[in-house]
């Protein structure tokens, strides 16, 4: 039995069986310890925590995946040339058009879109809105939309415009406005959002980039119930964000007198996707994440929705947009009744820079990039600051905590924008919409942790001719399960430490991971080795003599620098 597949440990871990109960104490210590000092070294097993372990059963995420949960990942058969993602929007327009770009991506695979309800479309909108337009640009069934969070962590009170949600709920079925027809019978996810990020973070068999174009609700509210998918997570990317120098304030001291705030009026000029959540924005950004990369709204400001340049650009590039398409992208100003210069590809950006920074594109529409370091004002007291975003606090704020890194672009070239936006959404190659509905991550996943639906599952498998099943018994644990391994890894580490020279241990496992069976006995082609061995010395010894051997010796020690050594030999008869 091989250790290393019972742990979940990498096939590059090498693991000998004299450390053997140090390696799996090292996997186990896991649970009480996620991540562990980078030069811890374990030379006695502490059997104290093992116990803790076994007392808590301790289940964390963050640990190599067991055997059973590898078979789990090599069902969902993932694409490993590319780079994935997780899209997790509000469905604004804008978000549309950034979706639409990302899946023209080649260097991209969409492995789910989340949804969120407490930006800018309401509940009940947020997720069918986004499965329609898929429909509509061919992509129905090719990737997984999970439905997500309906309020916010915690509201200051602002509420969007009814009037305002109510025309961007429907840009795509109202009359006085892009007048499509839809298909009513578009299914969302098995899984909802939260369930989805988590899980796809989970299998994924390597790290996933996220693409926030709303709120921070969902992967907030994700991160909380699991914190160990944070070592998951590659790069974060959000649409938004303010990031203010401190010193460009006049004053920081609360007025008092403005009683709307922080009730019913955003505070100026914070970011939305940042303010209606702001805790949320909070709770992700200082939660371990290992680069997070944002477009400020100030750059995004810089990007107008310019109809004339657009099509200027459409007929320069000899681009012909199908009919559809090219209205969802230019009728924004007109569906709401705004006029064309608050007209922004707010969303759209973000995608475009998340793609210039994954293919490290220095042809990109960001001319500028900078690092800096950012916390938002939560204070209730904060009155006109609450919710911004501040940089620069070194010198007001030399003690601050919280402080996150950040990669922002701080320059933006329109036309290189236009240009690549237009070139991608005209491709029309889709490339994370070519799984069959069977093939698609979320769907694959659910095959493959459906628990009470096991049977009909096995079925459905079997009928496209998968050999998943193979392991299927294996993926069917529970806590006690779970338990149950933890204590077979203690039994086990003691089974090596009483092993002796020329003892063997064979360890039989069941599927699920629990010990079936434990033999010891000698290892009797060792002790015939051995035996071999000296016997062959012993003739050697006797064929050249005692009184050789140690002339040699002395010759030999010489060689090392030793003036006289002091043997004494007995001439054998």
């Amino acid at each position: 039995m091989e250790v290393r597949k019972m742990l979940g440990l990498n096939k590059d871990a090498s693991l000998k069986m004299k450390t053997t109960s140090t390696m799996m104490l090292r996997a186990l210590i896991k649970c009480v310890y996620p991540n562990p000092e980078p030069g811890l070294i374990l030379t006695n097993p502490d059997e104290s925590v093992v116990k803790t372990i076994i007392t808590n059963n301790c289940r964390v995420y963050s640990r190599a995946l067991t055997y059973a949960e590898q078979q789990i990942q090599l069902c969902i058969n993932q694409d490993g040339t590319r780079q994935p993602l997780i899209i997790d929007t509000d469905s604004d327009v804008d978000d549309l058009w950034a979706i639409h770009y990302v899946l023209n991506v080649p260097t991209i695979d969409v492995l789910a879109i989340t949804t969120v309800g407490d930006g800018y479309t309401k509940p009940l909108y947020s997720g069918s809105n986004v499965l329609t337009f898929l429909d509509l640009i061919g992509c129905s069934n090719g990737v997984g939309v999970g439905f997500g969070a309906t309020l916010p962590l915690i509201s200051a009170g602002f509420q969007i415009s009814p009037a305002l949600l109510d025309a961007l709920d429907t840009y795509i079925t109202s009359p006085t406005c892009l007048n499509q027809s839809v298909n009513i019978f578009l299914q969302p996810s098995p899984f909802s959002a939260i369930e989805l990020i988590k899980l796809t973070l989970k299998y994924s068999k390597v790290p996933v980039d996220i693409l926030v174009l709303g709120t921070m609700t969902n992967l907030a509210t994700a991160i909380s119930e699991d914190r160990s998918i944070v070592s998951k997570i590659g790069t974060l990317y959000f649409s938004g964000g303010q990031f203010k120098p401190l010193s460009n304030y006049s004053s920081l001291m609360p007025n008092l007198t403005i009683f709307n705030y922080l009730y019913d009026t955003e505070t100026l000029p914070a970011s939305p996707n940042a303010y209606l959540d702001i805790f949320a924005m909070q709770r992700v950004a200082t939660s371990g994440i290992k680069k997070i990369v944002a477009i400020p709204g100030s750059t995004q400001r810089t990007l107008p929705v310019n109809l004339t340049q657009l099509f200027e650009t459409l007929k320069r590039m000899n681009i012909t947009l199908k009919p559809f398409v090219l209205n969802f992208i230019s009728s924004l100003a007109k569906c709401q009744n705004a006029t064309e210069s608050d007209m922004k590809w707010w969303d759209n950006s973000a995608a475009q820079f998340m793609v210039q920074i994954q293919t490290n594109n220095s042809q990109g529409f960001c001319r500028q990039t900078k690092n800096v370091q950012s916390l938002y004002i939560m204070s209730a007291d904060a009155h006109q600051f609450y919710g911004q975003g501040v940089i620069d606090t070194d010198m007001l704020l030399p003690n601050a905590s919280g402080l996150v890194n950040y990669t922002i672009c701080t320059q933006a070239d329109s036309s290189i924008f236009l240009a690549e936006f237009l070139t991608k959404i005209n491709s029309e190659k889709l490339y994370s919409c070519q799984h069959q509905y069977s093939q698609r991550f979320d769907i694959r996943l659910q095959q493959s942790v459906g628990g009470t639906v096991w049977q009909k599952t096995l079925n459905i498998l079997l009928d496209m001719g998968d050999t998943c099943d193979w392991r299927r018994r294996a993926l069917d644990t529970t806590p006690e399960i779970l338990l149950e391994v933890l204590r077979a890894q203690k039994k086990i580490i003691d089974e090596v430490k009483e092993t002796w020279i020329f003892q063997y241990i064979e360890i039989e496992m069941h599927d699920n991971g629990t010990i079936k069976r434990i033999k010891r006995g000698l290892d009797w082609k060792g002790i015939l080795s051995f035996g071999v061995v000296i016997m062959v010395c012993g003739i050697a010894i006797y064929v050249i003599g005692p009184t050789k051997i140690v002339n040699a010796v002395k010759e030999l020690m010489k060689g090392f620098g030793v003036s006289s050594i002091t043997t004494t030999a007995t001439a054998s008869s």
